[in-house]
């Protein structure tokens, strides 16, 4: 496991509509059981915060709690999975949070988001690229990596995409659901996050390392809580047909 990786994916706070739960696991979707750990998912928490909860439920979901808090659930992107474009999952908002603007740091508040993270376009192996790593992390640098967030909630507008707060040129966010959507209900997602990060860094992506969710309260001091269900990773033409645009890009 690559720790820089993890490092930065923790610097982060960083379509169809299903008005009825899906029933089942999907074929292929990240498995979720009741105890997360033993699926290979990781709770990563931050200094002087309470953590957010999460709560696998063996139906390939995961239950996300925030109360007044912030934390990331992540995992290693392993084996055919770091070969494919696209990534799609459902998810839906129980509990919402008053519409925060996700381009401020401190003021980033979101019920729920899905994130990407890329190592290093090229990977430094030599003595000094090790040693220079150290003195980064020892300063509370970042080391070298990308990250795209796709977000439910904040004030921005479906389909808006923009530097994070946190990462300035080293991450994008992507609005796929509003603050204001609808709660109670279910939303289908297919991105396409090679293209996405080719438009947005400039450069065709390196295979994803990790991919994390998150639930974030801890600036409004509020509770929110939902479900992200199904997340898979997919071949372009396998699934849901060609990218439609309906995320309104």
């Amino acid at each position: 496991m690559n720790t820089p990786s993890v490092i930065r994916i923790a610097t982060l706070f960083a379509a169809v509509v299903l008005t009825t739960a899906p029933s089942g696991v999907r074929a292929g979707a990240l498995p979720t059981p009741p105890n997360l750990a033993d699926a290979g998912w990781t709770l990563m928490t931050f200094p002087g915060r309470p953590a957010t909860r999460f709560t696998g439920g063996g139906d390939d979901a995961i239950e996300v709690v925030a109360e007044s808090s912030a934390a990331l659930l992540y995992t290693e992107v392993t084996g055919a999975d770091r070969r494919k474009p696209v990534l799609t999952w459902r998810w839906r908002v129980d509990e919402t949070l008053p519409a925060t603007d996700l381009t401020r740091r401190g003021g980033d508040d979101r019920p729920l988001a899905v994130h990407i993270c890329f190592p290093a376009a090229q990977r430094e192996t030599g003595l000094w690229a090790r040693l220079g790593g150290m003195v980064r992390d020892l300063a509370g640098g970042l080391p070298d990596g990308k990250v795209l967030t796709y977000v439910w909630g904040g004030a921005q507008q479906r389909g808006a995409r923009f530097a994070n707060p946190y990462l300035a040129e080293d991450g994008a966010m992507i609005v796929l659901r509003p603050g204001e959507s609808a709660t109670g209900t279910w939303y289908e997602e297919r991105i396409d996050f090679r293209a996405d990060f080719e438009r947005v860094f400039g450069y065709p992506p390196p295979a994803p390392d990790f991919i994390a969710v998150s639930g974030d309260s801890d600036d409004t001091m509020g509770r929110s809580s939902g479900r992200i269900a199904g997340l898979t990773f997919r071949d372009r033409d396998i699934g849901f047909g060609p990218l439609d645009g309906k995320r309104g890009r």
